[in-house]
């Protein structure tokens, strides 16, 4: 859907995230198509997201600390 805008000077990323059989999956998608896996992705000038990523996150796939 956003591919048709290609070129135009506009830049725009996504994060999909969802559940199966493999367990959790967050994924990072790009205007132009590429995708990329990871556990956690901060935007661009989120320097206070990446603070508080920096000292208090901690990755946990099992849920337990939610």
């Amino acid at each position: 859907m956003v591919y048709q805008y290609e070129g135009m000077g506009l830049s725009m990323g996504a994060m999909v995230c969802g559940w199966d059989k493999g367990g959790p999956g967050l994924y990072y998608v790009d205007s132009e198509g590429n995708r990329i896996s990871g556990t956690a992705f901060l935007g661009s000038g989120s320097m206070c997201a990446y603070e508080a990523m920096d000292q208090d996150y901690s990755y946990d796939p099992s849920g337990a600390g939610l």
